[in-house]
């Protein structure tokens, strides 16, 4: 049996990757981290490979969860790998089985991953959730199968009375206000770590790519009140609407 493992970035040093080699049969481990080239290089035609995914979805999850994008889109740039670069690294590895983890695995979303790991790579592909999902190697077939599990849970939107008290909000304090970040990514990585990373341009679609939000800015701030204005004034749209549909109704009818 050999191990090996190798660093990845991951917003600061010590995430590790690693490599199982057993009886002419081969896994790797990702764990979480950017997209690396070392990664393409000591996985290369590995059996099962698994890595984490976060899917690129910010604004399809501020829908969802209320939360702006820029948390979504700097946790991602910080620390994990976005669906399209996954089937970047899947194609260029190919296993003979590729498999995603550490995701919400959410209705919505699952269309969204697929949809950015097919891009890259067309091969065997299979979600490591809802947990526990066993897999089967031989070095004649691979194969998977799921466990029986309790339904599991997935993140939420906070209820109003949740948020006003995990954000201490009162009529007097309609703001969010987030704490500065203490470091900078480059402040906690070593620089060879970060090098390492695949550059985004090469995964991304060129209609789809972003820059990448490496650092949370300061001085970031929800603005409640600019919330609830925003939702009302796009209930008050589809109200107006609505009444010039009833209008034009009204109107026929007059006019028979």
């Amino acid at each position: 049996m050999v191990i090996r493992h190798w660093r990845r970035s991951h917003t600061k040093d010590g995430a590790s990757a690693y490599r199982l080699d057993w009886n002419g049969l081969s896994f790797v481990w990702t764990g979480d981290g950017r997209p690396d080239e070392l990664s393409l290089e000591l996985a290369k035609g590995v059996d099962v490979f698994v890595t984490e995914v976060q899917p690129d979805t910010a604004n399809l999850q501020a829908l969802k969860f209320g939360m702006p994008p820029i948390i979504v889109n700097t946790t991602i740039d910080q620390a994990h790998s976005p669906h399209y670069a996954v089937g970047y690294m899947f194609n260029k590895i190919q296993p003979r089985l590729a498999m995603v983890t550490h995701l919400s695995y959410d209705e919505e979303l699952i269309p969204e991953i697929v949809a950015g790991i097919r891009v890259h790579y067309s091969g065997l592909f299979q979600f490591g959730a809802p947990d526990v999902v066993v897999v089967n190697v031989t070095k004649d077939a691979v194969w998977t199968r799921k466990a029986a599990i309790p339904e599991a849970g997935n993140m939420a939107r906070p209820s109003p009375r949740d948020a006003i008290g995990l954000f201490d909000l009162s009529p007097t304090n309609l703001e969010v206000r987030f704490p500065n970040p203490r470091h900078t990514v480059a402040d906690m990585q070593e620089p060879a770590v970060r090098d390492r990373e695949i550059d985004p341009k090469k995964y991304y679609p060129s209609d789809m790519y972003r820059e990448p939000q490496r650092n949370f800015p300061n001085g970031f701030k929800i603005d409640v009140r600019q919330v609830v204005q925003k939702k009302l004034r796009a209930m008050q749209a589809k109200l107006t609407a609505e009444q010039e549909k009833l209008q034009q109704l009204i109107d026929k009818l007059e006019g028979q």
